[in-house]
């Protein structure tokens, strides 16, 4: 199964440096609309701050990324806290870095150092887990087959994000990115009382079709 690692909550670290006190808070997101919330949100606790630096990846794969020094000498905020998502190979997180200015220039290094331990503490706080990439379906079926559909559902743990029974019964899922037709075939297997290979990888069996689907997407852990 397709999976990432990523933060189970925020969490904080503290580090000072000649007078100077960076505050760090690493958050969890799923979507980059996110950050400027949490940007904003940290200019209105702290408004006194002289820089609110921060650093973000996205995706499953930590591809989308980016880091701002935000009046910070070039390299010397953004980038070490970069630095320290992919060194722990996380994603879906943004670390921001608040800095209150201690009336002593640090200096390129001594910036570095400060950012990174900042963004070092706030993650060595930090509850890591792993999440499971779920692939979205939606799952028809005659009225007949929906209890033992449900109930194939829960023993397989299947994660059900909602349910319709109007003109026809249809569920929406999610299934393991990469082991969707798998599922599928156990899933169908168990609610018509068939053997597996009789069900063999066709997604539609029975009158039950999964179909895939867009409406959501899912990490679950």
């Amino acid at each position: 199964m397709k999976s990432y690692r990523t933060l189970a909550g925020p969490s904080e670290g503290l580090y000072r440096e000649r007078g100077s006190k960076f505050l760090a808070t690493a958050t969890p997101i799923q979507q980059v609309e996110e950050v400027s919330m949490l940007l904003a949100a940290s200019r209105k606790l702290h408004p006194k701050a002289r820089h609110h630096c921060f650093a973000y990846r996205l995706g499953y794969d930590g591809e989308s990324i980016r880091m701002s020094d935000d009046g910070e000498p070039s390299g010397t905020a953004g980038k070490p806290i970069l630095n320290q998502l992919i060194a722990r190979n996380l994603t879906s997180v943004v670390v921001i870095v608040v800095r209150y200015f201690g009336g002593k220039l640090l200096g390129a290094a001594g910036l570095l150092r400060a950012y990174r331990m900042a963004a070092e503490l706030a993650l060595d706080n930090a509850q890591v887990e792993t999440r499971y990439v779920m692939t979205s379906y939606a799952i028809s079926c005659p009225f007949e087959h929906v209890g033992r559909l449900e109930e194939q559902l829960g023993k397989l743990n299947v994660l059900i994000y909602s349910r319709d029974f109007n003109a026809v019964p249809r569920f929406l899922v999610g299934l393991p990115m990469g082991e969707e037709s798998t599922c599928i075939a156990r899933i169908l297997s168990g609610t018509l009382n068939l053997p597996l290979e009789q069900i063999g990888d066709a997604p539609k069996y029975g009158g039950i079709e999964f179909t895939p689907s867009d409406e959501k997407e899912s990490h679950l852990s």
